[in-house]
């Protein structure tokens, strides 16, 4: 008798078991893994309608050591009497501290990130940056008093930039180039802009513009990484360049070439897509896309290089951003001059509207998506400010399209959330129906017809 009663106790443990509020007494076999014995305990206190809460318990002890998994409780001399607490499997054991100092010192490195010179470098890249568009606009003011020695120092801090830009090619710091080369174009535009000594017609719009375009061709060459982002330098000097040109042509015709140029704009967005997907030469990665590499009948698959694609698909990436964001802040630009156009234009501002929402549905990237909602938010906000300001009895319109737009967010973004399939039709029909309407509405709205 007495040898059964040593082998019964061997064999289970009387143990109590703590969970949160609960508590129960268990007769545990001592002889199995730990490991095979939680999910029964947490059946029997935490889940047990819950097979996925199975994962992600532990076993420990009231000083907090955490049971092993892997052996039994005999082998971790656990008896009867034995007091466990169910708990939630954390990422790392809880430490304990003698002193409060080596607490605090845990504390600061799990909470904050170490100043590295790389930090350093970005602050200087930023300070840089901020300092010299501050320096711009005043010397943009200082023309009629300082003369030709604005446009003069435009033209030598650019040069400068320029050169430190190349001096951070060479040690591969890509970012800060980038942004010291937008800074750049933005010194060259003003250079242009002030380089006449009084405005003849829209003169200095031209030469800005110029200058912006020459300025970001020239980063377009020196940048080795992101060098997609000088288009952004590019898409706006061209736009305004343009614009600038056929005014001085035209004569007084300001606002029909915004209009014009807002309506090409629109066009551009809507075929942004394929535009980039043509630019990043992911086709040239798919041997079906390519008759004259195509493989015969039988042969083996050609295998795809998968950084190729990559590196292919972060160029067209870019190039979309890059574009999208110089076409949206031209449209921004351009709005006043368009809206001052009469009704046909606000036309066209509520079908670039149409493009860059709907158009988000095309998009994966969570900063592709906020940035054609952010651009539709600013174009609206301007349409409506120029609205208020050059047709203050259109009123009534402008807050009625506000509250249906409001309602539209509320119901759509915020109650229903899920996009039915019909809703994703009516989407392609309006948005096909807005680039239809774009260049129609740019004719009426510039009375050429």
């Amino acid at each position: 008798m007495t040898d059964v009663a040593e082998v019964a106790a061997n064999t289970f443990v009387r143990a109590t078991v703590i969970y949160e509020d609960k508590k129960a007494d268990l007769l545990l076999p001592g002889a199995l893994p730990v490991a095979e014995l939680i999910p029964t305990i947490i059946r029997r206190l935490a889940a047990p309608n819950q097979p996925a809460a199975l994962r992600g318990f532990v076993l420990s002890t009231a000083d907090g050591t955490v049971v092993d998994r892997s052996q039994s409780l005999n082998q971790q001399n656990f008896h009867n009497g034995a007091i466990f607490e169910l708990t939630h499997r954390t990422p790392e054991t809880q430490k304990r501290y003698d002193d409060v100092v080596e607490a605090v010192a845990d504390a600061v490195d799990s909470t904050n990130r170490e100043w590295t010179p790389t930090d350093s470098a970005g602050l200087a890249c930023a300070g840089t940056v901020v300092l010299l568009v501050a320096a711009t606009v005043l010397l943009i003011q200082a023309r009629p008093s300082a003369g030709i020695l604005v446009p003069l120092t435009f033209a030598g801090l650019a040069a400068l930039l320029f050169g430190v830009i190349w001096v951070l090619e060479r040690a591969e710091r890509h970012t800060h180039a980038v942004a010291l080369a937008l800074t750049a174009c933005l010194l060259v535009g003003g250079a242009g802009w002030t380089f006449m000594p009084a405005p003849v017609a829209q003169t200095p719009l031209a030469l800005s513009g110029l200058g912006l375009a020459l300025a970001g061709g020239a980063s377009l060459v020196m940048l080795s990484e992101w060098r997609e982002l000088a288009l952004i330098p590019v898409v706006l000097g061209t736009t305004f360049g343009t614009v600038g040109a056929f005014d001085i042509v035209l004569g007084d015709h300001q606002d029909r070439v915004a209009v014009g140029a807002a309506a090409v704009l629109c066009v551009l967005l809507l075929v942004l897509p394929q535009l980039a997907l043509r630019t990043s030469r992911l086709e040239n990665n798919d041997p079906l896309l390519r008759p004259m590499q195509r493989p015969a009948t039988g042969s083996a698959t050609v295998a795809v290089s998968g950084e190729e694609v990559r590196k292919n698909y972060l160029r067209g990436r870019r190039t979309l951003f890059a574009v999208r964001i110089a076409a949206g802040a031209a449209l921004a630009l351009l709005t006043p001059w368009v809206v001052a156009q009469g009704p046909w234009s606000l036309v066209i501002l509520g079908a670039l509207l149409v493009i860059l929402t709907l158009g988000s549905r095309t998009s994966f990237g969570r900063m592709d998506v906020m940035s054609q909602y952010v651009l539709a938010l600013v174009i609206l906000t301007v349409a409506c400010v120029s609205v208020a300001i050059l047709h203050p009895l259109w009123w009534p319109v402008l807050v009625i399209v506000m509250c249906v737009l409001a309602a539209g967010l509320i119901a759509f973004g915020l109650v229903i959330g899920a996009t039915p399939p019909w809703m994703r039709q009516l989407a392609d029909v309006v948005e096909a129906t807005a680039g239809i309407v774009i260049i129609p509405a740019a004719v009426l709205a510039m009375r050429l017809w």
